[in-house]
């Protein structure tokens, strides 16, 4: 009898044990991601085209190339990928400088959605460019990309990885 009840005890505490284990140990499901299309988040992640936007007008390759992360991917038509802020850098510098008397006149880059995992943000969106050339004529070119963005220590958004392509 004392080893009936020793058996009946032992699987209760088992399963007590099985039941709050299941109950407050169940792994947490991976970040799946949360999509934004509208809102104070879509706007605050719109920080990196902006910046983006403001420097490349200007042609002030040294800032825009601070808006990548030191091991960033920037992948542009017609060249192999750029690895690392260095070749960005210089990739930039060169597209400024070759540029020449052309001006561009207005340029915008709008995120259109943006799915946000945590600490990383995939960003896609379209964009245009108007540009003065040294003929006097304004040639307008469309686009569409994608960023990932991560938040830096500093609490701003960095690019890890743009990919475009002009229509």
């Amino acid at each position: 009898m004392k080893y009936l009840i020793g058996t009946i005890v032992l699987i209760l505490i088992f399963s007590l044990g099985f039941w709050i284990g299941g109950k407050y140990s169940s792994p947490e499901l991976p970040n799946q991601g949360i999509l934004i299309s509208d809102g104070p988040e879509l706007e605050q992640i719109q920080q990196i085209t902006g910046d983006y936007v403001r420097t490349h007008v200007a042609a002030d390759f040294e800032e825009c190339a601070s808006l990548f992360s030191e091991n960033a991917v920037y992948m542009v038509p017609g060249r192999p990928s750029l690895k690392g802020r260095s070749q960005i850098k210089s990739y930039l510098k060169e597209s400024f400088t070759g540029r020449g008397e052309n001006k561009i006149l207005d340029m915008k880059e709008p995120a259109e959605e943006v799915i946000f995992f945590g600490e990383y943000a995939a960003v896609r969106g379209t964009g245009y460019n108007n540009t003065l050339r040294e003929d006097s004529t304004i040639t307008k070119s469309t686009y569409k990309w994608m960023v990932l963005a991560r938040i830096d220590s500093e609490g701003n958004w960095i690019t890890v990885w743009d990919i475009f392509n002009q229509d």
